[in-house]
């Protein structure tokens, strides 16, 4: 039941990705409180989806009797630290509030950004999801690598600043 949640909240993402890609293709917003509020929910979101995703998806698959699944589950692997580098790579103007003039800058950016989300999304539904339920040799898991959930709150903190 919980990989059919997983597998739904992936077709969730990338709608939401869409509606926030869809503000950034438009004029400058009036309320940057909202504009940073759609990105911390996008953010906290995707970020709660990639624990999911590593510890839900990839980490059972790694230990799947059928090849094939364990390459896709290392593909899948690989998509995740990518994301999470460049999550914080581009974190300080990811979360900065941008000012009317350096709105082209920040939609150019951000629809960069959601664009590489996006494609990683479609592409675990099409190459990851399908070796669903893994069909483990081994109860023994790796270790998760990354704390997605640490990750998230620093980057509230960038975005809200006074703390709300």
């Amino acid at each position: 039941m919980a990989v059919k949640k997983h597998v739904a909240e992936n077709v969730r993402l990338i709608a939401s990705i869409d509606r926030l890609d869809s503000i950034f293709l438009g004029d400058f917003p009036g309320d940057p409180d909202a504009l940073a509020t759609a990105r911390w929910e996008l953010t906290r979101d995707l970020l709660l989806y990639f624990a999911t995703q590593e510890s839900l998806v990839v980490q059972p698959l790694a230990a799947d009797l059928r090849p094939d699944a364990v390459l896709a589950s290392a593909q899948a692997a690989d998509r995740l630290r990518h994301l999470q580098a460049m999550f914080e790579g581009q974190s300080d103007t990811r979360f900065a509030r941008p000012k009317a003039a350096q709105w082209r800058a920040a939609r150019r950016q951000t629809h960069a950004n959601l664009a590489q989300v996006r494609a990683a999304l479609v592409q675990d539904r099409s190459k990851l999801f399908p070796f669903l339920p893994a069909q483990p040799k081994a109860s023994v898991r790796p270790a998760p690598q990354t704390n997605f959930a640490s990750q998230a709150w620093s980057f509230r903190q960038q975005l809200f600043p006074d703390g709300r």
